[in-house]
């Protein structure tokens, strides 16, 4: 049996605690990774989840490739619930000339806009979508996220503004010498008015002639924003499922 504490890897499974997310929930939160398949995965899964009983842990969280039946299956008998699908995109930069105008970079006087933007603004993310997780967390989550961004773990941060103060974001990071669009939000009551649209062209913009591509990831059921990233693009490049998994109290 599993004796889970920080990082624990077997042949078929990595756990590893995640840092940002359990500091928010005010309990460990783990990410598993499914390192193989076949028959003992079933098996693998199960120790898991026994080991977990009782324990004080929030959640853990688990991504696999859309394609990866047997993997979602194998991780539903555990008990583990899907959450979302996951589509990623990515544009190619090369041609990208398009002149934008009405958005900049945020100033250190913007975050208290930006966190309120970002505590409203999202229900279709897989916190938010989870009825084991309470919509407070869900938005300290996001919260935290725009913190950290504008403290220095994002590469920019876009604004749109209407009579000066921001009605919408974009936070983009390098990972692994790529351009991601992190996180965008729009305030509920200036949608539909092309703001997210001009964020991501924004950022297109910059990006383009210092990185080959622009990637974004948002959940299949939005299907507004992926229709908007096609029409500026964009290709799916991907897809994952995400599973969650409380441990039971004993």
């Amino acid at each position: 049996m599993m004796n889970i504490e920080n990082i624990e890897e077997t042949a078929l499974l990595t756990v590893e605690r995640q840092d940002f997310d359990s500091d928010i929930f005010g309990r460990p939160v783990y990410r598993l990774k499914i390192r193989g398949g076949g028959k003992g995965l079933a098996e693998a899964l199960s120790d898991l989840v026994r080991a977990w009983v009782g324990k004080d842990i929030a959640l853990c969280v688990c991504r696999i490739p859309a394609a990866d039946t047997d993997s979602a299956l194998a991780l539903e008998a555990a008990g583990f619930r899907r959450i979302e699908c996951l589509v990623t995109l990515t544009c190619d930069l090369a041609a990208w000339r398009i002149p934008i105008t009405g958005v900049d970079l945020a100033w250190p006087a913007d975050l208290g806009a930006c966190i309120a933007i970002a505590r409203s603004a999202f229900s279709l993310d897989r916190l938010h979508t989870d009825p084991f997780i309470p919509n407070e967390i869900a938005d300290r989550q996001k919260e935290a996220w725009v913190r950290s961004g504008l403290a220095g773990g994002a590469d920019c941060c876009f604004v749109v503004r209407e009579a000066g103060m921001p009605v919408g974001f974009l936070l983009c990071r390098i990972v692994a010498g790529a351009a991601v669009a992190d996180l965008l939000a729009v305030a509920p009551a200036h949608r539909r008015q092309g703001h997210g649209r001009r964020l991501m062209e924004a950022a297109l913009a910059h990006y383009a002639g210092g990185y080959p591509s622009l990637r974004v990831a948002t959940q299949d059921s939005n299907r507004d924003a992926i229709s908007v990233y096609r029409r500026l693009g964009f290709r799916e490049s991907g897809a994952q499922l995400t599973y969650h998994f409380t441990p039971p109290p004993g």
